[in-house]
């Protein structure tokens, strides 16, 4: 996952985090930069009042946070997702058993009065 679509995809969520991270930005302040990378390490070395290299490899470094957890989460889902199909699957076998042992009956039912 790239910064720009990582920004671009959770742009609400990513502006939460830099400002966690870097309270002193405002709502106004992340806005403006409209999620451009760009802008945001300008703001940020304009607020934190470092260089433009320091600037952005705080930047870089929150994205790359922010994408570890992104992949984190993916990677949870996947296994409860595997997690449910297995249930799902044993629950299905479980319950056709029965239900398949019945019609096998019925089956040997029917076959017995036709050959009556």
């Amino acid at each position: 996952m790239t910064t720009a679509n990582l920004i671009k995809g959770n742009w609400h969520y990513v502006k939460g985090e830099i400002r966690r991270t870097w309270g002193d930005l405002t709502e106004d302040d992340l806005e403006r930069t409209k999620g451009n990378t760009e802008a945001l390490i300008g703001l940020l070395q304009l607020r934190l009042g470092v260089a433009q290299d320091e600037a952005k490899r705080k930047f870089e470094d929150l994205m790359e946070t922010l994408t570890w957890k992104a992949n984190e989460s993916i990677d949870a889902v996947k296994s409860s997702a595997a997690d449910v199909k297995s249930s799902a699957k044993e629950a299905v076998k479980t319950s056709a058993h029965p239900i398949l042992d019945r019609f096998n009956e019925q089956i040997e039912r029917a076959k017995n009065t036709l050959h009556s």
